[in-house]
Protein backbone atom coordinates (compact mmCIF):
# COMPACT_ATOMS: atom_id res chain seq x y z
CA UNK A 1 0.00 0.00 0.00
CA UNK A 2 0.96 3.78 -0.75
CA UNK A 3 -0.76 6.24 -1.47
CA UNK A 4 -3.56 8.53 1.09
CA UNK A 5 -6.76 6.66 2.65
CA UNK A 6 -6.81 3.18 1.32
CA UNK A 7 -8.02 0.55 2.62
CA UNK A 8 -7.63 -3.00 1.86
CA UNK A 9 -9.45 -5.95 3.52
CA UNK A 10 -8.92 -9.95 2.99
CA UNK A 11 -10.91 -12.05 4.43
CA UNK A 12 -10.23 -16.07 4.43
CA UNK A 13 -12.56 -18.53 5.80
CA UNK A 14 -13.11 -22.45 5.57
CA UNK A 15 -13.28 -25.91 7.51
CA UNK A 16 -10.38 -26.75 9.58
CA UNK A 17 -10.19 -29.86 6.64
CA UNK A 18 -8.95 -27.41 4.00
CA UNK A 19 -8.77 -24.22 5.51
CA UNK A 20 -6.12 -21.70 3.76
CA UNK A 21 -5.29 -24.60 1.97
CA UNK A 22 -3.94 -23.21 -1.39
CA UNK A 23 -5.50 -19.61 -1.10
CA UNK A 24 -4.04 -17.10 -2.97
CA UNK A 25 -5.68 -13.03 -2.31
CA UNK A 26 -3.46 -10.22 -3.23
CA UNK A 27 -4.29 -6.44 -2.68
CA UNK A 28 -2.39 -3.78 -4.27
CA UNK A 29 -2.91 0.15 -3.82
CA UNK A 30 -0.46 2.85 -5.12
CA UNK A 31 -3.43 5.43 -5.93
CA UNK A 32 -5.51 7.59 -3.05
CA UNK A 33 -9.01 6.57 -1.40
CA UNK A 34 -9.09 3.34 -2.53
CA UNK A 35 -11.24 0.30 -0.56
CA UNK A 36 -10.40 -3.13 -2.04
CA UNK A 37 -12.20 -6.30 -0.33
CA UNK A 38 -11.64 -10.52 -1.30
CA UNK A 39 -13.78 -12.80 0.66
CA UNK A 40 -12.42 -16.65 0.22
CA UNK A 41 -15.17 -18.93 1.92
CA UNK A 42 -15.19 -22.59 2.70
CA UNK A 43 -13.04 -22.79 -0.85
CA UNK A 44 -9.30 -23.97 -1.96
CA UNK A 45 -7.23 -23.85 -4.84
CA UNK A 46 -8.64 -20.37 -5.43
CA UNK A 47 -6.79 -17.24 -6.38
CA UNK A 48 -8.01 -13.38 -6.11
CA UNK A 49 -6.12 -10.18 -7.19
CA UNK A 50 -7.21 -6.62 -6.74
CA UNK A 51 -4.31 -3.81 -8.24
CA UNK A 52 -5.27 -0.39 -7.88
CA UNK A 53 -3.39 2.54 -9.08
CA UNK A 54 -5.65 5.35 -9.82
CA UNK A 55 -7.56 7.37 -7.38
CA UNK A 56 -11.38 6.94 -5.84
CA UNK A 57 -11.77 3.17 -6.63
CA UNK A 58 -14.08 0.56 -5.15
CA UNK A 59 -13.16 -3.65 -5.66
CA UNK A 60 -14.82 -6.24 -4.21
CA UNK A 61 -13.99 -10.20 -5.02
CA UNK A 62 -15.79 -12.26 -3.09
CA UNK A 63 -15.09 -16.41 -3.98
CA UNK A 64 -17.32 -19.65 -2.52
CA UNK A 65 -16.20 -22.86 -4.52
CA UNK A 66 -12.96 -24.16 -5.33
CA UNK A 67 -10.33 -23.80 -7.71
CA UNK A 68 -11.72 -19.85 -9.17
CA UNK A 69 -10.10 -17.37 -10.11
CA UNK A 70 -10.54 -13.64 -10.22
CA UNK A 71 -9.15 -10.75 -11.02
CA UNK A 72 -9.99 -6.84 -10.86
CA UNK A 73 -7.77 -4.53 -12.23
CA UNK A 74 -8.43 -0.44 -11.64
CA UNK A 75 -5.54 1.06 -13.48
CA UNK A 76 -6.91 3.23 -16.49
CA UNK A 77 -9.24 5.85 -14.99
CA UNK A 78 -10.34 6.84 -11.49
CA UNK A 79 -13.87 6.67 -9.74
CA UNK A 80 -14.48 3.11 -10.73
CA UNK A 81 -16.54 0.34 -9.17
CA UNK A 82 -16.11 -3.25 -9.53
CA UNK A 83 -17.39 -6.16 -8.25
CA UNK A 84 -17.00 -9.53 -8.79
CA UNK A 85 -18.95 -12.82 -7.44
CA UNK A 86 -17.92 -16.36 -8.01
CA UNK A 87 -19.77 -19.80 -6.23
CA UNK A 88 -18.97 -23.21 -7.65
CA UNK A 89 -15.85 -24.32 -8.94
CA UNK A 90 -13.50 -23.43 -11.64
CA UNK A 91 -15.08 -19.77 -12.70
CA UNK A 92 -12.55 -17.41 -14.09
CA UNK A 93 -13.33 -13.57 -14.00
CA UNK A 94 -11.19 -10.31 -14.75
CA UNK A 95 -12.51 -6.77 -15.10
CA UNK A 96 -9.97 -4.50 -16.37
CA UNK A 97 -11.31 -0.33 -15.73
Amino acid sequence: QSGNGNDADIQQTGSSANFSRDRIAEITQSGDDNDALIQQTGNELSEATIVQSTDGNDATILQNGASNTAGIYQTVAGAGIASITQNGAGNMATINQ
